[in-house]
C-alpha cells in the first residue's frame, strides 16, 4: 500500500499533523518507535511529585532514549532524550500555551508570519484559533492576576473526582469532542519502528526504510508515501534530514544553527502565611523587548509553602551548536556539540538579579538570605528535581533556598537545525528533498523565549492544511 502521508514520529506535532491530514481524507501512516504503551499523560497517571522525579530523573524512565552523542557534557545529556512512546512529549509537558514574542516572529518569513498572528483585517491567525479552542474547557481561570503576575495559559483539565491528577492537550485524547478523536480509527499507527532512512527516487522522497525497535535481527521493512514529514524531535530529524541529503548528492555532513533555552532559578521554602492569598498554580510575566524571557512561579502548599521561580531565556543566537553524522563502528552516529557564550553568561546573571527582585517585590522574601551556596553561572549545573528534593529534606528550617541551572537539551526544547529560510522552504519541504517535509521546533528560524509547544501545534495544522488542500 502507498500512503498519502507518512509522519515520522508519534509526539505532540506528529500526532496533530496526522490528525489533521486524516481529518482531511488523506490515507495516514504514524510510525513511532516507541511501543503504544498507556496513553495517559504523565500528571494522570501519578502523583506530582511523582511525576516530576520520573521527569528529573532519566534514568527512571523506560521510555527515555539518547540515539545520539554529546561532545558538550553536560549539555544534551542527563534529562535529554527521546520519549519514545506513542503520544511522546504530549504525555509529559504541562500545557503551556504561549506565542513567540511578536519582535521575534517579525524574524520569520511574512507568509508564515501571516498564518500565525493574522492580519488586521483577518479574525486572528492559528495562535488564536488555538488558545480559544485549548483553553475554553480548561478548569483554571485565567483572569485572576497578582500584581504583575497572570495565571499562565495552559491546556489542561483535572481528571474527573480528583483535584490531584490532571492532564494536557495531546491528540491522543478526545479534546474537544469526539469528531476529533475519531481521527484515530481512520489512521494506521505502527509502533515500535525505527526509521533508518527516507527512501529517495529521482531526487524524491518516495518512501521510509525501517526496522524493528526490538528486534535488530528482522529484516528491514519498506512503506512507500507521497509526502513523507519528519516529526520525530530535532535531532532525529536532523539524522533522517543528512542522510537524504547524501543520498540526492547534496554535499552536508553537518546542520548548523542549534537553538535552546536556558532555565535559571530557585525553589524557596517559605511558612505558608507568605502566600496566603496564593492559589496553588503556575503563574508568569510575559517577556518584553527589553527583558527577552519569561518568568514563571509555580507556588505549592503543604505543611510549608514552596516556591519555584524560574526564568525561561532564548540562548544567544552569537552561540548556537550543530550536529554532524560521523561513522561509529558500522553505522553512523549523531554527533551534538553546543555550549555557552559570554553573552549566555549575562544572561544568567540578569535572571538571578531579576528572580531576586520579584521574588521581594511579590512575597517580601531576599531569598540571599537563606540561600546555602551560590551556582556559579553557566559553569555549574543542577536540575530542578535535586533543588525541590534537598529544600523538601530540610526539616529544621522555616526558609531555605535552593538555586538550580538546568544544563541545554534539560526541557526538551532544542530547535533551529531544520530552520525555515535555509533548510526548510517556507512551506516546509526540506530543501532539496521533494517530498520530504518536517514540522517541530526543529524548523523554527527564531526560538524566543516562549514554550514552543503552541507554535509547533500551529505549524502542524499549517502544514496539513498546505498538504491536504
Amino acid at each position: 500500500m502507498k500512503y498519502d502521508v507518512i509522519v515520522v514520529g508519534g509526539g505532540l506535532s506528529g500526532l496533530e499533523v496526522a490528525k489533521y491530514c486524516s481529518l482531511a481524507g488523506c490515507s495516514v501512516l504514524v510510525v513511532e518507535r516507541g511501543p503504544r504503551g498507556l496513553q495517559r499523560h504523565l500528571c494522570d497517571t501519578r502523583s506530582v511529585a511523582s511525576a516530576v522525579s520520573l521527569w528529573q530523573q532519566a534514568r527512571k524512565d523506560t521510555h527515555l532514549l539518547r540515539p545520539w552523542r554529546s561532545l558538550s557534557s553536560p549539555h544534551y545529556e542527563m534529562l535529554s532524550g527521546l520519549r519514545a512512546r506513542l503520544g511522546g512529549r504530549s504525555l509529559y509537558w504541562h500545557g503551556v500555551l504561549m506565542p513567540i514574542e511578536s519582535w521575534v516572529i517579525n524574524e520569520w518569513p511574512s507568509d508564515v508570519k501571516l498564518r500565525l498572528i493574522g492580519s488586521r483585517n483577518s479574525a486572528g491567525g492559528l495562535y488564536r484559533s488555538l488558545l480559544s479552542e485549548l483553553t475554553t474547557h480548561c478548569q483554571e481561570p485565567n483572569e485572576v492576576c497578582v500584581g504583575n503576575l497572570r495565571p499562565a495559559p495552559r491546556a489542561v483539565r483535572a481528571r474527573a473526582g480528583s483535584k490531584a491528577q490532571w492532564f494536557a492537550y495531546s491528540p491522543l485524547f478526545d479534546w474537544p469532542s469526539s469528531r476529533e478523536a475519531s481521527w484515530m480509527c481512520r489512521t494506521e499507527i505502527k509502533c515500535n519502528a525505527c526509521v533508518d532512512a527516507i527512501r529517495i527516487r529521482k531526487g524524491s522522497a518516495c518512501g521510509i526504510l525501517i526496522n524493528s525497535a526490538q528486534d535488530a535481527h528482522t529484516r528491514p521493512e519498506i512503506i512507500h508515501g507521497s509526502k513523507i514529514i519528519l516529526a520525530s524531535g530535532t535531532f532525529e530529524n536532523a539524522r533522517l534530514v543528512l542522510t537524504a541529503f547524501a543520498d540526492v548528492g547534496i554535499p552536508h555532513s553537518q546542520l548548523v544553527g542549534l537553538q535552546d533555552h536556558l532555565v535559571f532559578g530557585v525553589v524557596v521554602q517559605v511558612p505558608l502565611a507568605h502566600v496566603s492569598k496564593w492559589d496553588e498554580r503556575l503563574y508568569y510575566v510575559p517577556a518584553e523587548r527589553n527583558t527577552p524571557y519569561n518568568l514563571f512561579i509555580n507556588v505549592l502548599k503543604g505543611k510549608k509553602a514552596i516556591i519555584d521561580c524560574w526564568l525561561m531565556i532564548e540562548k544567544n543566537p552569537l552561540g548556537l551548536g550543530e550536529v554532524s553524522l560521523v561513522k561509529s563502528q558500522n553505522a553512523k552516529e549523531l554527533v551534538v556539540m553546543a555550549g555557552i557564550c559570554t553573552q549566555d553568561y549575562d544572561s544568567l546573571t540578569a535572571a538571578r538579579s531579576r528572580i531576586e527582585s520579584i521574588l521581594k517585590e511579590t512575597f517580601g522574601i531576599c531569598y540571599n538570605d537563606f540561600l546555602p551556596s551560590s551556582l556559579r553561572l553557566g559553569e555549574q549545573w543542577r536540575l530542578y528535581g535535586d533543588a525541590l528534593r534537598l529544600v523538601e529534606k530540610s526539616k529544621h528550617r522555616d526558609c531555605l533556598s535552593i538555586e538550580y541551572s538546568i544544563p541545554l537539551g534539560g526541557v526538551d526544547h532544542e530547535g533551529g537545525l531544520l530552520s525555515m529560510g535555509r533548510y526548510t522552504t517556507t512551506q516546509l519541504q526540506v530543501r532539496g528533498v521533494s517530498g520530504l517535509y518536517a514540522i517541530g521546533p526543529c524548523v523554527f528560524p527564531r526560538m524566543g523565549s516562549a514554550n514552543p509547544s503552541l507554535t509547533s501545534l500551529a505549524l502542524a495544522r499549517y502544514l496539513a492544511t498546505s498538504l491536504c488542500d
